[in-house]
């Protein structure tokens, strides 16, 4: 805004000269130039976009024996032997999220019928039996680690409980996600002379993840002694709770706000221009491919 006032300005300016000009026939030494319009000082904003590259190779048949059986998953890059390219502070996580027999626990099922059944388990990270939505294995990212870094054990337990001979199935699910240490959120600001928001240089992170679903990052349901809290805290000014506790309201009228003690974010996702942002619903899947931004009510209303 401030460059075309700028140029509008010199335009006025130079019009009005070259008419003095003219009438004393002076020579055209008024004439608008380049410098004239442009400012001193210009930015030029560069941007270079890289889109993430990972393989997750998770075995696909295992073969359970009388001892423990070691598979490995692996994390690879574009191709084979080479490490993946992630965002600084994201992760790979590899979960398992079914298994067709069920669940026990930490104990799984292998059945040849519904008589013939025999239990066992899976070890992952840390060596410890994972349940259902357990983590297997997490890989944090690391440009600097060889493709060694990007592999880990899991095993499988021996059967316990075998009475019947036969062969004994089960089918796992294995779910993978890239983690990080939040979703950035680019704030906005609302601009008295336009009377629209605006995007501002600040930022938010919110405690979410790629992939993850809104109200599955929910952490508190507000009642209505929580929200009584927050209008307290706007009116009064004070810090009702602290400012490093983390709210959530999931509402489905209302889409997604995000409350940090002080502030109250109202959360908006777009995909080509401000003017065309849609708020953020609680089954909304959270993505790369969006921009997120929020305004803060408090300071709306302010």
């Amino acid at each position: 805004m401030k460059r075309i006032i700028s140029a509008i300005a010199a335009f006025t300016l130079a019009g009005m000269m070259s008419m003095t000009a003219f009438a004393q026939a002076a020579p055209a030494v008024n004439a608008v130039t380049e410098e004239d319009i442009l400012p001193a000082e210009a930015g030029t904003d560069v941007k270079f976009g890289v889109d993430p590259v990972y393989t997750v190779t998770i075995p696909a048949k295992v073969t359970l024996d009388t001892t423990d059986v070691d598979e490995t998953i692996k994390v690879e890059g574009e191709t084979e032997g080479s490490i993946p390219m992630l965002k600084t502070g994201q992760k790979v996580v590899v979960t398992l999220s079914d298994a067709e027999n069920g669940f026990d626990g930490t104990k799984l099922t292998v059945k040849a019928s519904d008589t013939a059944k025999a239990t066992y388990t899976v070890k992952g990270k840390g060596g410890e039996a994972v349940g259902k939505d357990g983590v297997v294995a997490e890989f944090d990212f690391d440009p600097d680690q060889t493709a060694d870094y990007y592999k880990q054990k899991v095993t499988f337990t021996k059967p316990k409980g075998v009475e019947y001979a036969g062969t004994y199935t089960d089918q796992l699910t294995f779910t993978v996600a890239v983690e990080g240490d939040g979703v950035e959120i680019n704030l906005l600001a609302h601009d008295p002379q336009t009377g629209y928001m605006a995007l501002t240089d600040e930022t938010i992170t919110v405690p979410a993840a790629v992939g993850q679903k809104w109200q599955d990052a929910a952490t508190f349901v507000p009642d209505d002694e929580f929200w009584a809290a927050v209008m307290e805290a706007y009116e009064h000014k004070t810090d009702k709770y602290p400012a490093d506790t983390l709210y959530w309201n999931i509402n489905e009228a209302n889409g997604v706000s995000y409350y940090t003690g002080d502030k109250l974010y109202i959360l908006y996702y777009t995909t080509t221009t401000l003017e065309e942002a849609n708020p953020v619903i609680p089954t909304d899947e959270i993505s790369d491919d969006v921009q997120y931004v929020a305004y803060s009510v408090f300071d709306y209303m302010s």
